[in-house]
């Protein structure tokens, strides 16, 4: 009996509450497979950040807005304008904005020097559980290293401290150039 009670729950579940139980291969694929397959790369810097209005809650049922309202404080939608430094791979604007939320992991693991990033799939880039949206943001000022097209991976925006000095430069921007023809942009 309990057994058809939980089939016939399975089957009554809209399909969305499980569109991302499991996460896509994409998201977690090889660094070399995520180079390989983004057609821009780039080192950036976020310029600005503009919140997003709130959104209108009329036609949702109470529950719904419940939902929306605990999304919307958690992940405040924000719009962030970023200015291209250097481009790795590609041919992008030099400068673009991406939608992401007021919080986020700002974690550069010591440089990417971290076994975590390395080992675990680790990466700043984090995708909410059953519906597998970006849910990252950006401090104004800082330097992104950026994979602009989809599908998103866990290191498509990780934070980048140390650029200036090859000698010392971070570990996944090294990677990754040393994997793609790169051009310096000069800013004017």
């Amino acid at each position: 009996m309990k057994f058809i009670l939980l089939t016939l729950a399975i089957l009554l579940i809209p399909s969305q509450s499980f569109a991302c139980a499991i996460y896509p291969k994409e998201k977690y694929a090889d660094p070399l497979d995520l180079i390989k397959r983004t057609e821009n790369i780039v080192l950036a810097k976020a310029i600005r950040a503009e919140v997003k209005s709130h959104p209108d809650y009329s036609g949702l049922s109470e529950d719904e807005k419940l939902m929306a309202i605990v999304d919307e404080e958690y992940f405040f939608p924000v719009k962030y304008e970023f200015e291209v430094i250097e481009v790795l791979k590609g041919s992008p604007e030099k400068s673009f904005t991406l939608d992401g939320h007021v919080l986020g992991n700002n974690s550069h693991y010591n440089n990417h020097e971290d076994k975590g990033f390395w080992e675990n799939d680790e990466g700043r880039t984090i995708f909410a559980a059953g519906d597998c949206k970006r849910r990252d943001g950006f401090a104004v000022g800082s330097v992104y290293l950026m994979f602009l097209n989809e599908p998103y991976h866990r290191k498509s925006f990780e934070r980048i401290v140390s650029f200036q000095n090859p000698e010392n430069e971070d570990r996944w921007l090294s990677y990754v150039k040393n994997r793609t023809v790169h051009i310096k942009v000069i800013n004017e």
